[in-house]
């Protein structure tokens, strides 16, 4: 089985109204790489009911050196214990990229990875980002915030 849904499959998840809230859950520090900040929720349908296997993963890759970062902000299917990407919207700032280049920005809508990202993603905030990517997959939440302020030294 693939690590992502089909594009029919993920016609359908994105069909239904989903409900989210990421002020829920706190930011957290990547277990797999210490320069990325994940958040991760489940949702609800439009009756405030669990939609078994359905969450959102948003995570900030930070490259220090460059001082730039890396955006996913993805819709993940769990089915039969395998997690599966349905929607990713990848944002990459990182210098030198054009498009066409494999790590440029763009968007994964199931196992189709053709679809270009808006022409003035670059000048997005993230909470811009956030509110593109839930207008894609008709996910109703409230905004989220950048998570600089997360990991800051508190006095």
């Amino acid at each position: 089985m693939s690590n992502t849904t089909t594009v029919a499959q993920t016609d359908a998840i994105v069909a239904m109204n989903k409900h989210g809230d990421p002020t829920e859950v706190e930011w957290e520090a990547s277990a797999r790489l210490k320069t990325c900040s994940e958040l991760e929720f489940g949702l609800l349908d439009a009756n405030y009911r669990t939609i078994p296997g359905l969450t959102v993963q948003l995570a900030i890759n930070r490259l220090m050196k460059a001082r730039v970062e890396h955006w996913k902000l993805t819709l993940f299917q769990r089915e039969y214990g395998l997690t599966r990407r349905a929607y990713q919207l990848d944002l990459n700032w990182r210098p030198g990229l054009r498009p066409g280049d494999h790590a440029y920005s763009h968007i994964h809508y199931g196992n189709d990875r053709s679809r270009p990202v808006p022409d003035d993603w670059m000048a997005w905030t993230f909470p811009r980002a956030y509110e593109f990517f839930c207008g894609q997959v008709r996910l109703i939440s409230p905004p989220v915030e950048h998570p600089d302020h997360a990991f800051r030294l508190k006095p």
